[in-house]
């Protein structure tokens, strides 16, 4: 028969004492922490799941940073091209009231140093800077993308900048706004200030042009991989295959098969052979040796095409010679194109700037939610918790009163 004796009554007591204190202790705990869980093993499941949601909120918040210094430079952005639409549109009252027979040659003269001050102005906002980096230069943002070269011009007092070159390059710089999406939030400059479709067509002919080995060149940043034996021909076909907008074709008008590139939007051509490659060289599109683009073209390939600045240059030499037919039939065309050109940027960015917006708004809301239930996963039912507390307080108190009872008693107090 089991026998119960004193020293086990005893120790059961304060077994059951131990296990209410450990209770009242998480109690305690959770009510001065206002959590569920101290330690891992305590709910195991509801930390795992408050790891996740505390990441994706960190995540969300990073989310929210890029998209809030996308919007940052976008802003740079519309500025810079509303300030340039203003001096695309100036010159265009310029072009239609010095294009009339009724002003002189000393008229023009004075408006083609207005012109030439705006000339100025539009490389100054094509320089500007965000956070001491400029906005239009792609990678290179620690250098001015354009420069005006100096020279002497053709009925004017003293030298003007009469050619002005991009020194940036291509990239585009991303932000990723969430997981795997990223936007670019910039616009290189040989895209935006660029005024014509690019026509650069080789003299070298390639009738005969079969690719010694495997190659790699570049077109727009884009690469095209050939092969040894590849015709020009078949390099046309890759060129036109890589969904870009340069179309590649062949002219032989005179028999003599010449490779021609052609952009199908206004921006200035970017070509380069890789790793040593010379196809692009051996074509006659750019020039023997390392020149890196956009001042790469073959010096015997015919290139036709210029930026916004040309416009404006060749604008303001036709003032100075006097030239007011060019001006009304001409000039005056390609100004017009070029304010449908900056608009058209600016649009991009404006739609941008929504897509930016929603997207953040969205992010916020997320964030909302999951912080929501990162709250109902870890933070403890404080109303529960004090309820629990004060049962394991009436659950110890009432075990020692008992233990009172039970643990003092001996056989003496029997034999009294």
């Amino acid at each position: 028969m089991f026998r119960v004796t004193t020293g086990m009554l005893k120790d059961t007591m304060l077994y059951n004492l131990g296990a209410a204190h450990r209770e009242m202790n998480i109690a305690q705990t959770q009510i001065e922490t206002g959590k569920k869980a101290e330690f891992p093993h305590q709910d195991p499941t509801g930390i795992i799941n408050s790891m996740l949601y505390k990441s994706r909120i960190t995540e969300l918040k990073e989310f929210q940073r890029n998209i809030d210094d996308g919007e940052s430079r976008l802003r740079f952005y519309d500025t810079a091209l509303e300030s340039a639409g203003s001096i695309m549109t100036r010159m265009k009252e310029l072009a239609v009231q010095l294009a009339h027979g009724t002003y002189n040659a000393n008229d023009r003269e004075i408006t083609a140093l207005e012109v030439d001050a705006l000339l100025h102005q539009l490389i100054e906002i094509a320089n500007t800077r965000y956070r001491n980096e400029t906005i239009f230069s792609g990678f290179k943002v620690s250098e001015d993308p354009f420069r005006g070269i100096y020279e002497k011009v053709p009925n004017a007092p003293y030298a003007l900048i009469n050619k002005v070159e991009y020194h940036g390059d291509i990239g585009i710089q991303k932000r990723e706004i969430e997981q795997q999406q990223y936007v670019g939030i910039n616009i290189p400059g040989n895209r935006v200030f660029w005024g014509d479709d690019m026509y650069v067509s080789s003299t070298i002919p390639g009738t005969d042009y079969n690719a010694v080995r495997d190659q790699v060149f570049r077109v727009n940043g884009i690469e095209i991989d050939v092969r040894a034996g590849d015709t020009l021909p078949v390099i046309v076909q890759k060129i036109n295959a890589a969904n870009m907008p340069v179309h590649a074709s062949i002219d032989n008008t005179r028999g003599t098969n010449l490779l021609v590139l052609e952009t199908t939007d206004p921006h200035q051509l970017w070509v380069e052979d890789l790793q040593g490659g010379s196809v692009m060289q051996d074509l006659g599109i750019i020039g023997r040796g390392s020149f890196l683009p956009p001042n790469n073209f073959s010096p015997t390939a015919r290139v036709y095409g210029g930026s916004l600045f040309d416009q404006v240059i060749a604008f303001r030499n036709a003032l100075l010679a006097d030239n007011a037919g060019d001006i009304g039939s001409l000039h005056l065309g390609k100004i017009d194109g070029a304010i449908r050109h900056i608009s058209r940027y600016r649009g991009e960015v404006g739609a941008l700037d929504a897509r930016l917006d929603s997207v953040k708004r969205r992010l916020a809301t997320d964030q909302v939610n999951i912080t929501d239930v990162l709250s109902r996963c870890e933070d403890v039912d404080m109303a529960q918790a004090i309820t629990e507390l004060r049962m394991f307080e009436n659950v110890e108190r009432a075990a020692m009163q008992i233990g009172a009872r039970v643990v003092p008693q001996t056989l003496l107090d029997f034999l009294r």
